[in-house]
Order: structure tokens, then sequence, then C-alpha cells
């Protein structure tokens, strides 16, 4: 008998998804990157946001990019 594989909580966004989420534009959220309103993990050539960041960043009452 098959069994469902156990669920993943993911830890890392790819810009896109985490743009989706923040209901904001992909540039939108690279301007929150650019100034430092949300913190990103590099790695190889891609930047991801951390989902901790990400629940950090919707907490916040102050949505503008600078």
């Amino acid at each position: 008998m098959l069994t469902a594989a156990p669920s993943i909580e993911r830890l890392l966004y790819s810009r896109k998804e985490a743009a989706f989420l923040l209901s904001i534009s992909t540039r939108t959220l690279d301007t929150y990157i650019a100034v430092g309103k949300l913190k990103v993990r590099k790695l190889g050539g891609r930047k991801l946001i951390p989902k901790a960041e990400l629940v950090r960043f919707a907490a916040r009452d102050q949505a503008s990019p600078a």
C-alpha cells in the first residue's frame, strides 16, 4: 500500500512567489529588497526570501517602498 509523502514546509521562496504571497509586484518586491525592508538569502545566482521574513514583513503596519 502506498502512503502519502509527508508534507514538508517550505522555508525559502523565489522573488516571484514572494511577490505573489505579499500581493505586490516583483518590481515593488525588488525595491523593498534594495532599501533593506526585506532580507534575502543568495543561493548561487538566485535571491530567495525566507518564510519568516515574509511573515515579519506582512505583520508590519507600513507598506510604502521608501
